[in-house]
């Protein structure tokens, strides 16, 4: 008797766990980005969604409880972008064009956010609906890289005076791993936030909320679920979805908000990477040592790199107003020449096809380093300091690299950065006029980065 009621409860048990115990993944997945709850019908959607929105900021466990981590992106984007005149700082965009200028070199790359990368299949549609809102984490970024001269990339070209097709000798692929710690928000006065929270961004969600009427939901509800065979939205997870949206304007109102009242007077965050620069060809070199016999032999730029960068934003009522600093530091170890670092240039070598006594018959001119050539790999650490004043619009910076190893050179740049902004300040173009020693060789010039791309969500 004993054994049947034992036996009883325990069916009892798996199967009300079977029915009942089930996890909520989608709820799952929202407690990890500090989003606490989720409506499950529309009259919980229309009522709730600003109360559920005010209880994540209170039920946040480290203080100060002002904003949670699905601010981050947000408000870190452009905070980022203001620095990128480069492709080191280009991870954080999703697919970029850029033209760097200092470098003569053209970049086309994507990022992919490898956070819940690896989830089961059923997972992946949750995942979705919240990676607008979801932490940034973890990005693998690839992208290729390939020469820019007067505005244009050679990828293939045909040298005619021999009939020889050639691929562009400087071409590669970048793959490089980002991850991103968690940032920090720091309020000018939490009186002030929790007043405009109540007295501007709740009563404009509320009304946005309050005009999507029954019959709206009903409506986008048929629409979302036209054209599907299977994984029809029902009305749990479509209010789910709708929630997210109005929970993203309400984040979208709180940032304008911040950024146009000075609400926010310090912020920073950090981010670490590592990656590597491979060549899809090698380049070809020429070079003498007796002007008259012409050496070849091939080159292989490859690198690899470990970064550090650290952000900090201040707010300020004085002359610079809104100012920041970044500062960078990185261990490079890279494949490197003896034209490279002792800063030899290439002469042009003419071709004598013919002479007859009287006159000379020259072919195309070949670039040849009047040298001996050797190769070797070399390591490097460098350091460099921006600063953005005047609402983060101009500045000053330094860097500074010291080569060691087979190679023993000190290279430094001082500049002067512009981050030019749109209608709604954010940054759209980079340049920087520089004064730089690179390989012994004084320069004075600009650095031109133009990135067109979005952050990635």
């Amino acid at each position: 008797m004993m054994r049947n009621s034992i036996f009883t409860f325990f069916i009892l048990f798996v199967t009300t766990h079977m029915l009942y115990g089930q996890t909520d993944e989608f709820l799952e997945l929202a407690n990890r980005n500090q989003i606490n709850k989720l409506p499950n019908t529309f009259d919980e959607l229309q009522k709730k969604t600003f109360d559920y929105y005010s209880e994540d900021i209170k039920n946040l466990k480290t203080a100060p409880k002002y904003y949670n981590n699905t601010v981050l992106n947000k408000f870190f984007a452009d905070k980022i972008t203001n620095y990128a005149t480069n492709t080191g700082d280009l991870s954080f965009n999703n697919y970029f064009i850029n033209a760097n200028t200092s470098e003569g070199t053209l970049t086309l790359g994507k990022s992919f956010r490898l956070d819940n990368m690896f989830a089961k299949k059923e997972k992946r549609k949750y995942i979705k609906r919240l990676r607008p809102l979801q932490k940034l984490g973890n990005l693998l970024t690839l992208s290729i890289t390939s020469d820019l001269k007067n505005g244009f990339s050679t990828l293939y070209s045909k040298r005619s005076d021999i009939e020889e097709y050639n691929f562009n000798s400087n071409i590669g692929i970048t793959m490089k791993y980002t991850n991103i710690r968690n940032g920090k928000i720091t309020p000018n006065d939490s009186k002030d936030i929790k007043d405009i929270r109540t007295e501007h961004v709740k009563l404009e969600i509320e009304k946005a909320i309050k005009k999507y009427d029954r019959e709206t939901f009903d409506k986008e509800l048929e629409l979302e679920n036209i054209g599907k065979s299977d994984d029809l939205l029902d009305e749990k997870e479509f209010a789910r979805k709708k929630f997210l949206e109005f929970y993203e304007s309400i984040l979208d109102k709180e940032l304008s908000l911040a950024k146009s009242k000075s609400l926010i007077k310090h912020s920073h965050v950090w981010w670490w990477s590592i990656g590597g620069f491979f060549p899809l060809t090698r380049t070809k070199l020429f070079y003498s040592t007796d002007n008259t016999t012409i050496n070849t032999t091939e080159f292989s730029n490859w690198r690899g790199d470990v970064t550090g960068n650290y952000l900090c934003d201040n707010v300020s009522e004085g002359l610079f107003k809104e100012w920041s600093f970044k500062f960078t530091g990185q261990f490079s170890i890279f494949n490197t020449n003896s034209f490279v670092e002792d800063n030899i240039s290439a002469i042009s070598f003419q071709n004598i096809i013919q002479d007859n006594g009287s006159t000379q018959v020259e072919g195309n001119a070949t670039s040849v380093f009047p040298a001996t050539y050797d190769d070797f790999i070399g390591q490097s650490v460098k350091g460099e300091l921006v600063t953005l004043f005047f609402n983060n619009s101009a500045g000053l910076s330094f860097a500074i690299e010291q080569k060691f190893g087979e190679v023993d050179n000190t290279n430094w740049k001082l500049g002067i950065p512009f981050s030019l902004k749109d209608k709604d300040k954010k940054p759209t173009v980079n340049f920087e006029l520089q004064w730089r020693e690179i390989n012994k060789s004084h320069t004075i010039g600009i650095s031109v980065g133009y990135n067109f791309g979005k952050f990635v969500r």
